[in-house]
């Protein structure tokens, strides 16, 4: 939007993912939290005929209690296997999701996967509550918190590496020529082929749902520059309703432009708040 004196108003904030850190930090202490727990309660507050009980089933007990620490490697390797399926199939379902809505799927993939290899350590938790000795115990709670860091951290530096990948994609081969290039969503990308582009004309107006939502920046402002660069003074960005982030990318864009000399959105004849009208600063 633009105030009354044509200048452009702060744009919203683009929302964030949520915190990952944070979450994989509580998930990979519940192992070793309940272990101190069971420990404490054990000691605090002795439970009659408990002693009697642990001296029966102490060997046995630890018998699983070092089958769950064997168990640990093959309940990682699963866990990361869950993490990448459910990823996969969260993304099936919302193929143009924002990068907010991405972070949100990848989180609550790694949120059930992460209970996986978790399984072994509290099952040796079990195993200590009727006697079973605390060495393999604590080697399988140690190895279990482990696995659930690996895959957070794992996850975390993929997603990482993807945002990377996706901001070095040109938008264009060239300046010279009015056009607006970026992979369209419904074309796979083949990394032989990575040089194509795809040609567009220069109008008053800019669809983006045709594009990814990694190129929508590079895209604007390659747009942005060769709409300017042809005589336009008004043009038309549409970005769609939805939950109103890409709005707010675009948006944010214009405010920092330097080509731009206000911008608002569009009247609800021209499509509303899910289209933005930008008058270009004369050249």
């Amino acid at each position: 939007m633009s105030d009354g004196r044509g200048l452009p108003a702060a744009p919203r904030p683009v929302p964030q993912g949520p915190r990952r850190g944070t979450t994989l930090a509580f998930i990979a202490l519940a192992a070793p939290i309940a272990l101190a727990v069971e420990l404490a309660v054990r000691a605090l507050v002795p439970i009659p005929g408990m002693a009697e009980i642990r001296a029966d089933l102490g060997a046995p007990a630890t018998t699983l209690a070092w089958a769950m620490l064997l168990a640990c490697l093959p309940a990682g390797l699963l866990g990361q296997r869950v993490r990448r399926s459910l990823v996969r199939r969260g993304l099936a379902r919302r193929p143009d999701a924002s990068p907010a809505a991405r972070a949100t799927i990848e989180l609550e993939a790694l949120l059930l996967a992460t209970t996986v290899p978790q399984v072994p350590a509290l099952l040796a938790i079990v195993a200590a509550m009727f006697g079973a000795e605390l060495r393999p115990v604590l080697l399988t709670v140690a190895l279990s918190t482990f696995a659930v860091m690996a895959q957070g951290l794992g996850a975390r530096a993929r997603s990482e590496a993807e945002a990377s990948g996706a901001g070095s994609v040109p938008a264009s081969t060239s300046r010279s020529t009015a056009t607006a290039t970026a992979t369209p969503e419904s074309v796979p990308v083949d990394p032989a082929s990575m040089d194509d582009v795809v040609v567009m004309p220069i109008e008053d107006s800019i669809d983006l749902h045709t594009f990814q939502p990694r190129d929508v920046k590079s895209v604007v402002e390659e747009y942005l520059h060769e709409a300017r660069a042809r005589g336009f003074r008004e043009v038309r960005v549409v970005h769609g309703r939805g939950k109103g982030v890409q709005r707010a990318i675009v948006q944010s864009l214009l405010a920092r432009h330097p080509a731009v000399e206000s911008f608002g959105d569009a009247p609800a004849s021209r499509g509303g708040w899910g289209a933005t009208l930008v008058w270009l600063k004369p050249r």
